[in-house]
Formats: C-alpha cells, structure tokens, sequence
C-alpha cells in the first residue's frame, strides 16, 4: 500500500478549497436584487412614455 503524506492530502484540499472559491465568485458576481428592476424603468418602459 502507498503511504500519502498529510502535506499532499492537505494540498488537495487547498486546491478543491480554491476551486470551490473561484466558483462561487463566478456564479455570485452578477446577483442583483429583483426589487431593484422594479424600482427603475428599462428601455421597454421608456419607449411606453414616450408614445
């Protein structure tokens, strides 16, 4: 049986740890309130007050 050192091991966590990060950032950078569109008027709204 192969014996791991814990350094490999510890470095395998740090390098799902940094994955599971760049993920999150990913995946969390572009949320938005929902209230907030409908606090301002889009483009469809405008075209609407001006005809």
């Amino acid at each position: 049986m192969t014996q791991t050192g814990g350094l490999v091991i510890l470095y395998a966590w740090l390098i799902f740890a940094g994955l599971l990060t760049i993920l999150a950032y990913l995946l969390l950078r572009n949320e938005q309130d929902p209230l907030h569109d409908l606090t301002h008027p889009g483009p469809d709204d405008q075209d609407e007050a001006k005809s």
